[in-house]
């Protein structure tokens, strides 16, 4: 079937499992989107994190843990890259996480494969009959062809019973881009050479922005959270900035960072960040990359302000000079 976007897709599932009393778990961090999407549902699912690390991938031990307690539950699964980490799935862990998950036939997996790179990729990691309980596998274009706001995705189902609940809340994209979308998975399922080679060159410029970028925050001493193999974002550790003071540039009131504060730090040095919020972990932080590069270049020049800001000393003097106006 085809969608408006994973995120579309993931609605029908949650919807799903509201309408079979069915709880939702997902690894942390994970996708913002859908955890606000969970968490706006809190009243009609049971809403549920598999702690696992900083990592954002999913193990053996944390799927089973959580299928103990509800085992017709719906295991969110964002592989072979996770979102928003861009760890990668080995081969072993595949098997290793999908052996956990077949012991729970009661249960159902939604399988986030939106940064598939290519057909050779779909046949090496997605052998269906290896999934022996109910499953959505869903896949876009967007992240694919570094393509962002190109809302069309796919998905294939496992049963009968589930693609119906899943058609009657999905949004249907126009005949235009459904073609498109069916045109392109056709081209992906075949591993046409045209578009493996444009999804390579496509690669090889996001490894460039994701190095630029790493080395524009590790001014911030923020570092990636695991070594990023795929995906138009990077997850950055942001705890080492949290004790420090910032000052607000226009009005010169001070605050300490922390995760509850480092979202407005940001934004004041103009830094559009996902901050721990988003993320779901109070010391990760996303940042996109998926950026033409004349805006990427912008971060150095945000980040300069931002060290600024925080200048241990300036933040002394300015509370201080604050506190003397008040007194």
């Amino acid at each position: 079937m085809v969608a408006n976007g994973v995120s579309d897709i993931f609605n029908g599932v949650a919807l799903y499992a509201h309408e079979n009393k069915k709880s939702i778990a997902f690894p942390e961090p994970a996708y913002g989107e859908f955890l606000a999407n969970a968490q706006a549902l809190l009243n009609l699912v049971t809403y549920n994190k598999l702690s696992n690390g900083m990592d954002g991938k999913l193990t053996p031990a944390t799927v089973e843990t959580y299928l103990d307690k509800y085992s017709d539950g719906v295991v969110y699964w964002n592989m072979p890259y996770a979102n928003p980490t861009g760890a990668e799935y080995s081969e072993q862990e595949i098997s290793d996480v999908l052996t956990s998950l077949n012991k729970y036939p009661s249960a159902t997996v939604f399988i986030d494969a939106v940064f598939l790179d290519t057909g050779e990729q779909f046949h090496e990691r997605f052998d269906l009959s290896a999934i022996q309980i109910h499953y959505v596998v869903a896949t876009g274009l967007s992240k694919s062809i570094g393509g962002p706001g190109f809302r069309v995705a796919g998905a294939i189902v496992s049963d009968e019973d589930l693609a119906r609940s899943l058609r009657s809340n999905l949004s249907v994209p126009s005949s235009y881009d459904t073609t498109i979308a069916c045109l392109y998975y056709d081209a992906i399922l075949n591993c046409e050479p045209e578009l493996v080679s444009f999804m390579k060159e496509q690669s090889s410029l996001l490894k460039k922005n994701r190095q630029f970028v790493l080395e524009c925050f590790a001014r911030l001493e923020m570092t990636p959270v695991t070594t990023p193999k795929g995906g138009l974002f990077i997850a950055l550790d942001c705890s080492a900035l949290y004790g420090k003071t910032f000052v607000d540039p226009m009005t010169n009131q001070s605050f300490e960072l922390d995760p509850t504060t480092v979202g407005m730090a940001f934004q004041i040095c103009g830094l559009r960040i996902n901050t721990p919020d988003w993320t779901g972990h109070d010391s990760i932080v996303r940042v996109v990359i998926a950026e033409p590069y004349i805006l990427l270049k912008q971060i150095s020049s945000c980040i300069d302000q931002f060290l600024n800001c925080y200048d241990q000393q300036k933040a002394t003097t300015t509370a201080t000079a604050i506190t003397a106006t008040t007194e």
